[in-house]
């Protein structure tokens, strides 16, 4: 019992802290946006014993981001790390962050067990990525390979 009221205020404390974040726009900048990802990444990947890496490809310095570009491009990261530190059974986890253009894409690989995408059931996590894509008018990506890993990204046009 201990346990889960223990897990349950951690998550609250956290979408609480995810709430108030999305709520400060004079503050928002993408390199904010970057660090919460990392952080997330880090701790979360740690807890599992997974390394965590950010790599920047082609990334020019961006000053802001519209706030819902924000909120939904974290959480959409957010949901993607979650789903490969439960499922993917890797060691490591790799954010990509880059843009080409006037287009910003964060990726997010794995190196663990993978799936057949053609049997997996779309759950909440696979439509809600979708979706948060979708919102952005931007686009969705999915591939895996059984003992291969897994590849998450989102791509939308820098607001």
């Amino acid at each position: 019992s201990l346990e889960i009221i223990e897990k349950s205020a951690h998550d609250l404390t956290t979408n609480l802290s995810d709430l108030v974040w999305a709520l400060k726009p004079k503050e928002e900048s993408f390199e904010k946006l970057l660090e919460r990802i990392e952080q997330y990444g880090m701790e979360l990947s740690a807890a599992r014993n997974i390394s965590f890496v950010v790599s920047r490809n082609g990334l020019v310095v961006i000053k802001e981001l519209s706030i819902d570009m924000c909120h939904q491009v974290y959480l959409f990261v957010k949901e993607a790390i979650n789903n490969a530190v439960k499922y993917s059974d890797g060691s490591l986890i790799e954010l990509l962050v880059k843009e080409e253009g006037e287009m910003l894409e964060f990726s997010i690989r794995d190196n663990g067990r993978g799936f057949d995408i053609t049997t997996i059931k779309n759950g909440n996590g696979i439509g809600t990525m979708s979706k948060r894509a979708a919102d952005l008018e931007g686009k969705f990506f999915l591939d895996s390979k059984i003992n291969q890993g897994t590849l998450v990204s989102i791509r939308c046009k820098i607001t």
